[in-house]
């Protein structure tokens, strides 16, 4: 139940515009938004578990409750950095793309802000886990819908002055009040 909330209700790109920006820019070409879509994933996936051991045992036993946001920020720096070192490392081949991708993630505001958004949620490991698998997982699905919902775009007839993003917005704002609806559901 945490997985799919975090994923479908509480998905800050449709709920908050929370990391909108690299998806719109990141959604035009498929092969780029699975690399960033994995990329973020594998980043939601160390991050919130780290988040959580940090906020447990350094900021609040050390009452460092004014400096978490700079301590989030290290973070945020430290994971993306580290898994562009592991990732070319592991994958030779594509150094060059994942080199590509690593300013995007860096500047990627759903990593910072997906965090602070659940922070007073994250009691425990297995919780801060649940919520980066689901959470990662609605940022993949979004990415992929806004690439879908583009190509759609194309193919269709749409007035010149709404083609691309003024009737994608459109579209993205529809499925945000859809999801919005979800939460009222128990």
């Amino acid at each position: 139940m945490l997985i799919s909330s975090a994923a479908l209700v509480n998905n800050l790109a449709m709920t908050h515009a929370v990391g909108m920006d690299l998806q719109l820019a990141t959604s035009q070409r498929m092969h780029v938004a699975q690399l960033v879509g994995c990329a973020t994933f594998c980043c939601f996936l160390l991050l919130f578990p780290l988040a959580c051991l940090l906020r447990n045992y350094i900021i609040d036993p050390l009452s460092l409750q004014h400096l978490s946001v700079l301590f989030l920020i290290l973070l945020v720096l430290s994971v993306v950095l580290g898994m562009q070192r592991m990732a070319t490392k592991l994958l030779p081949v594509r150094a060059g793309e994942i080199r590509a991708v690593t300013p995007l993630l860096i500047m990627n505001s759903s990593l910072p802000g997906a965090v602070l958004y659940y922070q007073s949620q994250l009691s425990s490991l297995l919780q801060a886990f649940c919520i980066a698998l689901g959470h990662g997982a609605g940022f993949i699905l979004t990415l992929l819908m806004i690439h879908c919902l583009r190509e759609r775009i194309d193919q269709d007839k749409v007035l010149p002055s709404f083609r691309d993003i003024p009737v994608l917005l459109t579209c993205l704002g529809i499925l945000s009040l859809g999801l919005g609806g979800l939460a009222g559901i128990s």
